[in-house]
């Protein structure tokens, strides 16, 4: 009796597999399969939680029955209760699976798309009209990654708060930008103290002349953007003796 009710439990885990997996949707990155993976895993282990808890249930009520019935003397309800311990060993694997995957996740995944329990949670996906689980919905709409669109770069945005300080003269002053590149890959920065400017951005690196008149530019500057996107910090020098650090926040 006890294996063919852990062969049911394993034909119901490979029978629901394909129910959750991502179908057709292909991850965007590695970290994106990585994401997948874990989801998949835990929602595979759910499923076979729950039967798993409905048996063990059924075993422990016939062990207590059999013990007051007719059986009893043969020791019926002694087998039915080490089939129910055996599972319940087997459940008990299964959550601290649980427990190691969502510790995994927490660790690089929560920040972006939530808590890996709410895949219990259905909501319905307007887009497909279909009903799907809450972090299903989050990893097929929201990139891992942020990838800028084609013709744009990292830099580009608003930044309100940008702060210049002189080296040369210990002046100081705050500003807005807005920097955009286009189909070219030519960046400009929309910002008073750079006047008519153009530059190219390789990798998290801006580099930038400035000032230009008649097409020759008066300075140039050079900006590395931070790991999360969020900052900026760099230098700028002209060729009229004006130089000095350049960051930005947004």
């Amino acid at each position: 009796m006890l294996n063919r009710i852990l062969l049911t439990t394993a034909i119901l885990g490979a029978a629901c597999a394909s129910l959750f997996a991502q179908g057709t949707f292909q991850p965007r990155d590695s970290d994106e399969e990585q994401a997948w993976r874990l989801y998949n895993q835990y929602k595979e282990s759910k499923r076979i939680e729950a039967p798993l808890e409905r048996q063990i249930s059924q075993l422990f009520t016939q062990s207590r029955e059999g013990a007051y019935g007719y059986a009893a003397g043969m020791g019926v309800d002694l087998e039915q209760d080490a089939q129910a311990r055996t599972l319940r060993d087997k459940l008990n694997a299964e959550r601290a699976r649980q427990d190691a995957i969502l510790t995994a996740w927490e660790r690089k995944f929560y920040w972006r798309y939530g808590d890996l329990r709410w895949s219990g949670e259905n909501i319905r996906d307007a887009k497909t009209n279909r009903e799907m689980d809450r972090i299903e919905f989050a990893l097929t709409y929201f990139p891992f990654n942020y990838a800028p669109p084609k013709g744009s770069s990292p830099f580009d945005g608003s930044w309100p708060i940008t702060k210049r300080q002189h080296t040369d003269c210990g002046y100081s002053a705050e500003s807005e930008m807005a920097i955009s590149t286009d189909a070219a890959g030519v960046t400009r920065v929309v910002n008073d103290a750079l006047g008519n400017n153009k530059g190219k951005v390789v990798g998290r690196t801006l580099s930038l002349e400035y000032g230009i008149v008649d097409g020759i530019g008066t300075g140039t500057a050079t900006f590395t953007l931070s790991e999360d996107g969020k900052s900026f910090t760099g230098t700028f020098s002209s060729k009229d003796g004006h130089r000095g650090n350049w960051s930005g926040k947004r």
